[in-house]
């Protein structure tokens, strides 16, 4: 679609972005999460796809409501799993939707795994249902997956299109809808990789979608009108958490492919992205560009930068600052549980801080014969359980916690300076995207 065509808000599944995503109109609904906003205001854009193509939350809705309808024709209902092995785009997120109103788990799978790590993965979720991409489709071996399997990106021998998912299904929302849950697997660095299920009570979808609606008030954003930019994988918990989490407040979520500096600037000037998750890679990688190539991009519609992943070096992230301006929030944790949050002010107080434990959480770090790690003590580098039940049989040596009744965390070498402030000194694991 060029600059001139008519608004992305009112374009079919097939058509492509205009240049500038389209905001929501002023007298849409306060936002009350996807399936509610769906509703309200359907010709809203909810996704803009790498190749350009749009999605409203009406079309999106639709797409949701049959693939949960079908999932249930497939025999599947609260607790039971679906494992996604997809690239980024809208796929993976009405997915997520559609098991989250019928109570099912969504497990989501790195492509990037080898093809013994993949069919770990699904087999040891108890997936009753598989969606992957064509490459890995065609090498999984049929006879140890489930009997449902889907296909996306092309064709494979034992594996129907994904377009037929719920095809033959109403698109009107699922009866009786429950929400549903993610199990997300662990990097297996003390061996197989690990099931991190959190339990939640069986509750509605509106509801858990109001959790997910309060992630971007976390960083100060509180409307309900932005474009939030995804340029990381979507199976990674953090930016597959933030685009729920901003597409349930009413924004529009813009997917890349993957990251690259030059497309990321572009984009945030092409839409007026007001939202982006990073990490400090990224930053290298940004800062790396000539900066003609920076100068001449309008950022000015950024709100909030976001990051986490792994340590960030203060002189990165001051470089940051001094180009982006006081909008870059940092928080530690995200597959095993979240712990604390940072904001651009705070960190320009206390260069090098992950800020203050989350509202209702303590932070209690133990050593290996259980007791309370003291300020300043540094923890050598070690292993622990993720939050909630294993579905793995692998044990590992020790945990430490995080407590509020809460979940039980595994950081790598992390300093305690204070009951309030957690400083991160020398925590090396963590991923790159």
């Amino acid at each position: 679609m060029s600059p001139n065509s008519p608004s992305p808000t009112s374009a079919s599944p097939a058509t492509s972005a205009a240049t500038e995503a389209a905001p929501p109109a002023a007298e849409d609904a306060p936002a009350t999460g996807f399936y509610q906003l769906a509703m309200a205001a359907p010709e809203r854009t909810a996704v803009i796809d790498p190749d350009g193509s749009v999605l409203t939350f009406g079309q999106l809705s639709h797409r949701v409501n049959r693939i949960s309808h079908a999932l249930r024709t497939h025999g599947l209902g609260p607790g039971d799993v679906v494992a996604v092995i997809v690239r980024n785009g809208h796929e993976y997120l009405e997915l997520q939707l559609a098991a989250g109103q019928v109570g099912v788990v969504m497990v989501p799978v790195n492509w990037h795994l080898s093809l013994s790590e993949i069919l770990y993965i699904v087999q040891d979720s108890g997936a009753s249902l598989v969606v992957a991409a064509a490459e890995q489709a065609r090498e999984l071996p049929l006879a140890e997956l489930p009997r449902h399997r889907y296909v996306i990106g092309g064709a494979a021998a034992g594996w129907l299109p994904y377009s037929q998912l719920g095809s033959a299904e109403p698109a009107t929302a699922p009866p009786d809808s429950r929400a549903g849950g993610m199990m997300l697997y662990t990097s297996g660095t003390t061996g197989h990789p690990k099931g991190v299920h959190t339990t939640f009570p069986a509750i509605d979808p509106d509801t858990m979608a109001s959790f997910f609606a309060a992630i971007p008030r976390g960083y100060g954003i509180t409307t309900d009108e932005g474009v939030h930019l995804v340029c990381s994988p979507l199976y990674h918990a953090a930016p597959g958490g933030h685009a729920l989490g901003f597409l349930h407040s009413g924004h529009t979520v813009v997917i890349q492919a993957g990251f690259d500096a030059a497309s990321v600037l572009r984009d945030i000037e092409r839409y007026r992205v007001t939202t982006v998750h990073l990490v400090p890679t990224h930053f290298h990688r940004l800062l790396r560009l000539p900066a003609e190539e920076r100068a001449r991009h309008d950022l000015s519609s950024l709100q909030a930068v976001i990051h986490a992943g792994a340590p960030c070096p203060v002189p990165i992230k001051k470089q940051m600052l001094d180009w982006l301006g006081p909008i870059i929030w940092e928080y530690l944790g995200s597959t095993e549980g979240s712990v604390s949050r940072v904001s651009p002010q705070e960190w320009l107080a206390r260069p090098g801080t992950v800020g203050r434990p989350l509202p209702g959480l303590t932070v209690q770090i133990l050593g290996a014969d259980g007791s309370a790690v003291q300020a300043g003590e540094p923890e050598p580098s070690t292993s622990g359980i993720p939050a909630g039940r294993r579905r793995s049989s692998t044990t590992t040596t020790r945990t430490r916690q995080l407590l509020a009744g809460a979940a039980t965390w595994s950081p790598r070498a992390i300093t305690a300076t204070s009951t309030t402030t957690a400083t991160c000194s020398s925590w090396t694991a963590g991923p790159t995207w």
